[in-house]
């Protein structure tokens, strides 16, 4: 330029697209940064609408662009082009590749009450503004721990496919802490409540929004719609819980006959696990649910399910429970020792499948 040299360099290595950028005193510029969102995208360690001298224009043929003055940016983001089939046969090999998918979502705070109180949104790359799309609410396992990254590939998967995928977190289960499962179910009514108070603007129609929970986090999907008296008071109750449709993966939901580990967490904080077993209230006017578990998982077996499955029935709900046999629990994850993706997509194509049964019809 007419005041000096502008600079740039680029690498992009370990899933990290980085961008150095020069520029002399006296000049403005436009950088454009390959993202799905301009919250994906930071500079100096903060997001980068929020560091000095940057300031966010417009998200334009999947770049953000930034406007900078003169001095001297690190800009990072995250490189968006995973290949889901090449995924590890082990399971903590997988682990930074999910974390990295994770921060492909646009991370939001769904509550000031806790710094665990984020989700991650992944929306479909050709959804226009005004466009609104099924979605998929995803609650993670781990015992009532885990983490958010872990459906971060489904959330991909999906939003590949025009539906639009959340990932959430939560208070996670911490007896030191005070925290019991009964405000990790708390979070998940708050996230949801969330979801569907902003659908709008995050491309989401409301009326199809589908609740996904695997292990503990399909403990935690079935209470939000069995269990009563865990909402925060801080919430807006009058936002119904009202998903479309459900889906359990291999879900912890029996503390009656099966997950001796959460009956004892329960018990750690005085909580009866029966009353704290989704699977036992059953109640009419339950969404469409589909349960995908294997033969040989010890945390819910295949009786616990066909149990529930019965009780379902019962009180008027429709319930499809897809066994796979000779597999345990934790299969259909990502990455998942041994058998890497094979059975995540498996699920994924019975999740398509069952998606698309129950849309609500185009008007």
């Amino acid at each position: 330029s007419i005041c000096g040299s502008i600079q740039t360099a680029w690498t992009v290595a370990d899933g990290k697209v980085r961008l150095d950028v020069t520029i002399p005193a006296n000049t403005t510029a436009t950088v454009h940064i390959p993202a799905h969102s301009h919250l994906n995208v930071y500079e100096g360690g903060k997001r980068a609408g929020q560091a000095a001298g940057v300031k966010f224009l417009r998200m334009e043929d999947g770049h953000a662009l930034f406007e900078v003055g003169s001095g001297l940016y690190t800009f990072t983001g995250v490189d968006q082009t995973f290949d889901l089939s090449q995924s590890p046969s082990d399971w903590l090999e997988s682990q930074p590749i999910i974390n990295e998918m994770l921060e492909t979502g646009e991370r939001h705070t769904y509550s000031e009450r806790h710094p665990d109180n984020k989700l991650w949104v992944f929306r479909p790359d050709d959804a226009q503004h005004s466009d609104l799309r099924p979605c998929v609410f995803f609650i993670h396992g781990g015992g009532w721990n885990g983490n958010a990254p872990m459906f971060a590939p489904q959330c991909l998967y999906l939003s590949r496919r025009g539906i639009v995928g959340i990932s959430i977190e939560f208070r996670r289960y911490n007896e030191k802490a005070g925290i019991s499962p009964k405000e990790c179910l708390a979070d998940c009514l708050s996230a949801y409540r969330w979801v569907r108070r902003n659908s709008s603007a995050l491309n989401i129609d409301r009326e199809q929004i589908f609740i996904a929970g695997g292990s503990a986090g399909g403990h935690l999907g079935l209470s939000m719609l069995t269990l009563e008296g865990y909402d925060d008071p801080a919430d807006t109750l009058s936002i119904p819980i009202d998903p479309r449709g459900l889906i359990l993966i291999n879900p912890a939901i029996d503390l009656v006959d099966g997950w001796q580990d959460g009956q004892n967490k329960c018990r750690a904080f005085n909580i009866d696990p029966a009353a704290f077993s989704p699977a036992h209230y059953v109640k009419p006017g339950l969404p469409p649910t589909l349960v995908i578990s294997g033969s040989k998982d010890g945390v819910i077996t295949p009786d616990q399910i066909r149990a529930f499955q019965q009780r379902m029935k019962h009180k008027g709900n429709s319930c499809h429970f897809s066994e796979y046999p000779k597999v345990g629990h934790g299969v259909f994850n990502y990455g998942y020792s041994g058998v890497g993706a094979e059975y995540f997509f498996k699920a994924m194509k019975e999740i398509e499948g069952f998606l698309a049964g129950n849309a609500r019809p185009r008007e």
